[in-house]
C-alpha cells in the first residue's frame, strides 16, 4: 500500500511572526484529491531543568490561546538558523534566570503532524547556576 500523497498545489494564506498557514491540494493514492490545512513553524525547544534530582523548575506563564496562566517547563521558538541546543540554553536563561552546565537532548518529535511540521526538541538541564532572568518583551511569567 502506498503511504504518500502527491502535492498538486500549495497556497500560503497567512504569513505571521510565529506561523505561516497554507492550503495544500494533494492527490491521494486512490487518485482522488484532498485539501490539507498546514501550519508551518520554525520549531521549538522545551527544557526540563533539574534544581536537584527530585526538583524540576517550572514557570507560570499566561497563554492567550487557552486564556489562563499555566505551570510549564521552560520552552521557546527557534530563531532562524538557530541550533536547538543553543535555543534551549537561551530560553532556559531568559525564562528562569538559570544556566545549565549540563544540557542533554532527550528526544525530538513532531507536535501535531496531522496539520503541522513543527518539531519540538526536548532537553534535560542539570547543574543549574543562577544568572539573570531576562524575558522577551511579550512574555508574562
Amino acid at each position: 500500500m502506498q503511504l504518500n500523497e502527491e502535492l498538486i498545489e500549495s497556497h500560503i494564506i497567512y504569513r505571521g511572526r510565529v506561523v505561516t498557514l497554507r492550503i495544500d491540494t494533494v492527490r491521494l493514492p486512490s487518485g482522488r484529491t484532498a485539501r490539507r490545512e498546514i501550519v508551518e513553524h520554525r520549531g521549538a525547544v522545551a527544557i526540563v531543568p533539574l534544581l536537584n534530582p527530585e526538583t524540576v523548575l517550572l514557570i507560570r506563564q499566561y497563554r492567550q490561546a487557552v486564556g489562563e496562566a499555566l505551570l510549564e517547563i521552560p520552552a521557546g521558538t527557534l530563531e532562524p538558523d538557530e541550533p536547538p541546543d543553543r535555543c534551549a540554553r537561551r530560553e532556559l536563561e531568559e525564562e528562569t534566570g538559570y544556566a545549565a552546565r549540563q544540557l542533554r537532548k532527550l528526544f525530538s518529535q513532531y507536535l501535531a503532524p496531522g496539520y503541522s511540521q513543527e518539531v519540538l526538541h526536548v532537553y534535560l538541564a542539570e547543574s543549574l547556576q543562577p544568572t539573570r532572568q531576562h524575558l522577551d518583551e511579550d512574555e508574562l511569567t
